[in-house]
């Protein structure tokens, strides 16, 4: 049993070597701020989240694409908290929509330290009927993915220079 032990033991200390080069750089922390939070608001003042409204928009319906190159790619990971990247969620007296727009993937980076900017384009199909565009300008450094404007039909909503808090976006439909 000494002998078994022992020999595991000089086993193990040889499949040590000093030669082993691996690439242990320290990951870094990613800070990722791709979010937006909608209401949504009839005429009448209604939450057109609500299950309560009549003709009110149901998660189940609303599918978000994101063009990148003038290609439209439908949203859907099963194996995310979000699959269809948004979710239905209740807010104060009320609900909202979450939305996560689209980001380049990560290797979009420049030289060490500097930024990259960019535009992306999602579509926020609502209904059969109804297909809105969210447009975003974003910013990449290394650690972090930024939204810093965000258009929504077209009509500027959000810019991170003169409004640091992303609001809460309330969107009127008919």
């Amino acid at each position: 049993m000494k002998n078994l032990f022992l020999l595991l033991v000089i086993l193990n200390l040889l499949g040590c070597s000093d030669d082993d080069k691996h690439d242990v750089t320290p990951q870094q922390a990613m800070y990722v701020d791709s979010q937006v939070y909608l209401a949504f608001k009839n005429a009448q003042g209604q939450d057109l989240l609500a299950p309560s409204t009549v003709n009110h928009f149901k998660e189940e319906d609303i599918r978000l694409y994101y063009v990148r190159d003038g290609v439209k790619r439908e949203v859907y990971d099963p194996l995310m908290d979000m699959p269809r990247n948004l979710r239905i969620e209740d807010y104060k007296d009320g609900y909202i929509l979450r939305v996560a727009t689209d980001e380049p993937p990560y290797n979009v980076l420049k030289a060490a330290g500097e930024a990259v900017t960019g535009e992306a384009l999602t579509l926020l199909k609502l209904n059969e009927s109804t297909t809105d565009t969210i447009r975003t300008a974003w910013e990449r450094r290394p650690g972090s993915f930024i939204n810093t404007k965000l258009w929504y039909n077209g009509e500027l909503r959000w810019d991170r220079s003169s409004e640091s808090i992303k609001p809460l976006i309330v969107i009127m439909k008919e």
